[in-house]
C-alpha cells in the first residue's frame, strides 16, 4: 500500500495525529506522514490542536475508567448503606448471603400479606384469627431481617431457630405426603418442598464461618446444631415406635 499517495491529501493536523500516536499505526504510515509533514510549514497552532484531539481523547479514556471502577465498586458492596462502615470488613460472603435471606424473606412476608388484603378485598372478609396470625408472622419475619441487616447476635440465633423448625416443618410435610397422600395435599408438598429447600440453603449460609464470625455467634453454632439434631432424631425414633401411620 502506497501511503505516501493516500496521505498526500491530508491536512496536516490529521497526519500530526500519525505521527503524535505512532503505536497505532504501521511503521510505513507513520514514515510516509513524517516525510510529507517535513515538506510542510507545520505551525505550532497545528501542533497545538493535535496535541490537545489526544490530550481530550485520554481524558474520556480516564472518566470512562473511573466510571467503570466505580460502578464496580458499587456492584461488590450493593449493601454496604444497609450494614454500615464495617460493610467493607464483611466479605463477599456475608453480604451474598443477606442478600439470599433477603429475597426469600421478602417473599416470605409477600405472601401472607397477600392473603390478607385478598381476603378483604376480594372475599370481603373481616380481620379474623387466621388474618391476624398472617400480619404477625409477616411482622415477625420483618423484624428477624431487621435484626441481621444491623448485625445484631440476637437476629442470628432467632433466625437459626426459625430456620430449623422451617425445616423440620417442611420435612415432616414432604415426608407425610410421600407416606400417605390423602393426609397432605399435592401442593402443601410441592410448597413444603421449596420452604425445605430455602431452610437449607439459609441454614447452611448461618453455618458458614464468615457469617458466624459477622454475628459473634461461632461458638453458638455447635450447640444449636447438635440440640436440633437431637430434637429432630428423638422426634423420628418416637414416631416410629409408634408407627402412627404419619411419619415425623
Amino acid at each position: 500500500m502506497n501511503f505516501h499517495e493516500e496521505y498526500r491529501n491530508y491536512n496536516t493536523i490529521d497526519l500530526l495525529k500519525i505521527t503524535i500516536a505512532p503505536a497505532q499505526y504501521m511503521p510505513e504510515a507513520v514514515q510516509a506522514a513524517e516525510d510529507i509533514l517535513a515538506s510542510r510549514n507545520v505551525t505550532p497552532q497545528e501542533r497545538d490542536a493535535a496535541e490537545q484531539f489526544f490530550a481530550e481523547q485520554n481524558v474520556q479514556k480516564a472518566l470512562k475508567e473511573v466510571n467503570r471502577i466505580e460502578a464496580k465498586e458499587k456492584a461488590l458492596s450493593f449493601l454496604d448503606p444497609l450494614l454500615g462502615d464495617n460493610a467493607a470488613q464483611t466479605g463477599l460472603q456475608v453480604r451474598l448471603f443477606l442478600f439470599f435471606a433477603g429475597l426469600v424473606y421478602a417473599y416470605r412476608v409477600f405472601t401472607p400479606v397477600y392473603l390478607v388484603l385478598k381476603g378483604l378485598l376480594v372475599y370481603q372478609l373481616g380481620l379474623g384469627t387466621r388474618q391476624y396470625i398472617l400480619l404477625l408472622s409477616a411482622s415477625f419475619l420483618t423484624v428477624i431481617y431487621i435484626l441481621m441487616v444491623i448485625r445484631r447476635k440476637a437476629g442470628w440465633i432467632i433466625m437459626a431457630i426459625w430456620e430449623i423448625l422451617q425445616w423440620y416443618t417442611s420435612a415432616s410435610l414432604v415426608v407425610s405426603y410421600l407416606h400417605d397422600s390423602d393426609v397432605v395435599t399435592y401442593s402443601v408438598a410441592i410448597t413444603s418442598v421449596w420452604n425445605l429447600l430455602w431452610s437449607s440453603i439459609l441454614l447452611f449460609g448461618l453455618w458458614q464461618t464468615p457469617v458466624a464470625e459477622h454475628y459473634d455467634t461461632t461458638r453458638l453454632r455447635r450447640p444449636i446444631g447438635l440440640t436440633a439434631v437431637f430434637l429432630v432424631a428423638l422426634r423420628v425414633v418416637i414416631t416410629y415406635i409408634y408407627a402412627r401411620g404419619v411419619a415425623f
